[in-house]
C-alpha cells in the first residue's frame, strides 16, 4: 500500500510542478512566444523549456515517490517512472496526425488567454514523444537524489 502512495504522491507532484511551470513560462513568453509565428504550433523555445520544467518536475515526483515509500525497494520510482514513460507514449501516438483545432471564433493567435491557449495548442512530434522519456529518467534522476542523500 505505502509503494501505491508513494506513486501517487511522486505522480502528484510531478503534476502540479508541470502545471506550475506552464504557467510560469506563459507569463514570461506570451502567446507571442509560446507559438511560431501566427500558428497554434508551439514554438521552439517553449517546447525546449518544457522539457527543462518537465526534468525538474519528474525529478521532484522520484524524490517525493522515495522519501514516502520510506523503503529499500526500488519498486516506486520503477513503477512511477514506466507510468510515466507509457502514458506519454500513449498520449504522443495519439496525437499523430491529429489536426489542431480551430481558433476560437475572432481570435489571432496573440490574443489568446492562456486558458484558450491550452485549447488550440499543438506540441511538435518531436516533443511528443521527447517528454516521457525525459519524465522516465527524471523520476530515476530524483530517486537516485533522494537515496544518496539519506
Amino acid at each position: 500500500m505505502r509503494i501505491a502512495l508513494a506513486v501517487v504522491a511522486g505522480y502528484a507532484v510531478m503534476f502540479a510542478a508541470s502545471i506550475t511551470g506552464i504557467v510560469v513560462l506563459w507569463a514570461l513568453l506570451g502567446a507571442e512566444g509560446a507559438f511560431r509565428a501566427e500558428s497554434t504550433v508551439a514554438s521552439p523555445i517553449w517546447s525546449v523549456a518544457n522539457c527543462v520544467f518537465g526534468l525538474g518536475a519528474s525529478v521532484a515526483g522520484g524524490f517525493v515517490a522515495v522519501r514516502v515509500a520510506k523503503q529499500k525497494t526500488h519498486l516506486p520510482e520503477v513503477v512511477l517512472a514506466v507510468l510515466v514513460l507509457a502514458l506519454g507514449l500513449v498520449m504522443a501516438v495519439n496525437q499523430l496526425g491529429s489536426e489542431p483545432p480551430p481558433l476560437p471564433e475572432g481570435k489571432a493567435v496573440g490574443d489568446l488567454t492562456f486558458v484558450e491557449a491550452g485549447g488550440v495548442a499543438v506540441s511538435p512530434t518531436w516533443y511528443n514523444f521527447s517528454i516521457p522519456w525525459i519524465g522516465a529518467v527524471g523520476v530515476m534522476l530524483g530517486a537516485s537524489l533522494r537515496r544518496f542523500t539519506g
